[in-house]
Parts: structure tokens; sequence; C-alpha cells
């Protein structure tokens, strides 16, 4: 590194610490993700659970239970009628897809009460498990190559651009300044700046 000249030395320098600062966002992201994600899937349940809760509503219990047996074979979100439990007790169904090797499932339960057209009420259950750690680490090797790729190129080309700019004010003094030792009297260095590059001009 001490025999490097200049442009290469300050390339390096420059792309490393941009190197590492694009290292450090990605990870602080894999990390703070799972937590945004679980929050974003708590509102999408929320949100399917009152729109079908709001068309279900004054309809036959047998014509519920077959929208909602449809509905949970073609959705990640399960939803069924809840029975008679008691108070405090939570009732789930054997078809919510719960991977039980993993340590960061999380389980998220919507429940609803309809009216149906027979004037008793019905309780709806919208269960759905979101493994976080999988999810996210899912999401983020999806993107990660992508967004990597960027932050790489771009550091490339500040670390260009950077390194280019202090050269070429050091190659101009340098070429000047040899034109002075040989008593060039048009020999003029322009100081364009008023940082530590247009002092040292």
């Amino acid at each position: 590194m001490k025999n490097l000249k200049i442009f290469p030395k300050m390339f390096i320098q420059i792309f490393s610490v941009l190197g590492i600062i694009i290292l450090l966002i990605h990870l602080l992201v894999f990390y703070i993700f799972p937590k945004t994600y679980l929050e974003n899937r708590k509102e999408e349940i929320c949100t399917e659970a009152n729109k079908i809760s709001r068309n279900l509503a004054g309809k036959d219990i047998n014509y519920v239970n077959q929208a909602l047996d449809f509905y949970s074979k073609n959705s990640e979100i399960k939803a069924f009628v809840k029975g008679q439990n008691k108070k405090n007790e939570v009732q789930i169904k054997d078809n919510v897809d719960i991977n039980m090797d993993s340590n960061s499932n999380s389980l998220i339960i919507e429940e609803r009460t309809i009216s149906l057209n027979s004037g008793k009420k019905a309780y709806l259950q919208f269960v759905s498990t979101a493994d976080m750690q999988e999810d996210a680490k899912n999401l983020s090797f999806k993107f990660l190559p992508y967004s990597l790729l960027i932050s790489l190129l771009f550091s490339i080309v500040v670390s260009l651009i950077y390194a280019k700019s202090i050269k070429n004010n050091i190659e101009e003094i340098k070429t000047v300044t040899d034109r002075m030792m040989t008593l060039d009297k048009d020999a003029r260095l322009m100081v364009d700046s008023s940082d530590e590059i247009g002092h040292l001009k």
C-alpha cells in the first residue's frame, strides 16, 4: 500500500470505507426487517378479516363455512368459524401451516363477530403464521444481490471520481512546479478553491 501511487491508493481507501458502510447498512436492514415485516403482516390480516367479515354478514352458516374453507385453501391466511370454547381458550384448526422446527414462529390471530341470516352470531377466526427469520432471510436474499451490486457500482463511481479529482490537482501542482523549476516565466498555478488543496497551491 505504501508503494502505490496516489490514485490507486485513494481509490482503495475510499472504496473500502464506502464498502464497509454499505455492508453495515445491509446488515442493519436484515436485522430490523423481521419486526417491520411482522407489523405489515398483522395489518394485512386485519384488513382481510374486516373485508371477509363484511361480505359474510347476514349469510347462512353453511355458506359461511364453505366460503371460509374455500378462502383458506387459496390463501396463506386460514379462516374458520370458531367453536364454542371457554372464554380464554383459542381454538386452532389442524390446517394451519406451522414449522415446528423453527424457533421464530409468530402466530397471528384475528377474531370477528358477524350476524347470520338466522339472527344468531358466528365467531370467525383468522389465523396466520409467520416465520420471521426465515421470511426475512428469503426476502433479503431475493433482493440482496441487486442492492449490493448497485451499491458497489455506486461506490466504484464515487471512489473513481473523488480519487481522480485529488490526483488531477496534485498532477497540476507537480506539472506547474516542474515548469517553475526550469524558470518558465509563464508558469502559473490557478487557485480555484479555498480548501486544503487551494491552500497548498
